[in-house]
């Protein structure tokens, strides 16, 4: 079975209401631009990066529900925290889900569906040195919105760890 169909066949997240409350659609080279604003203009982002051509930004109550749907996987996949599996692991698997959940989901907001869900991974530099992946999700009217996935806590990030940011991709 591909994870198409399975995600298709599960309790998924296409009924939840939230994501297109707010169809605000971004494009690529808008999306750099606030990342870049965000991260103080401190971080490269090669084009390459923003891989779709246009991004819908989602509410952050749509990201509040995301949480609990993808809590629920993690858990029936006995996903937990291990050196193996690690802050980039959640991040690179909240992101793809994310994009899944947007895939699977008919768009009946304006227009022609965006490709992308404005959800991405994000590295930076802690406080404390060490360097820790989270996910930037652009919320509602493109605010930037820096999401720890282990948690679903919103974090609020010190400027000297937003201009660490080395990595951000979309």
């Amino acid at each position: 079975m591909s994870i198409l169909s399975w995600f298709r066949k599960k309790e998924t997240i296409q009924d939840v209401e939230g994501l297109q409350d707010y169809p605000l659609i971004l494009s690529a080279l808008r999306v750099k631009e606030i990342i870049v604003e965000s991260c103080s203009g401190n971080v490269f982002l090669p084009d390459k990066i923003l891989v779709d051509k246009n991004y819908v930004c989602p509410s952050r109550e749509w990201v509040k529900k995301y949480y609990k749907w993808y809590l629920d996987i993690c858990w029936k996949m006995e996903l937990k925290w291990k050196p193996d599996y690690d802050c980039d692991d959640f991040a690179r698997l909240a992101a793809a889900y994310a994009q899944i959940s947007h895939y699977t989901t008919e768009w009946k907001g304006p227009g022609v569906k965006p490709e992308g869900l404005a959800f991405g991974e994000y590295f930076y530099v802690r406080e404390n040195g060490s360097a820790h992946a989270i996910n930037l999700i652009l919320v509602e009217q493109a605010q930037p919105l820096w999401w720890e996935p282990q948690t679903g806590r919103e974090l609020k990030l010190t400027r000297k760890e937003i201009e660490s940011c080395f990595y951000v991709r979309f």
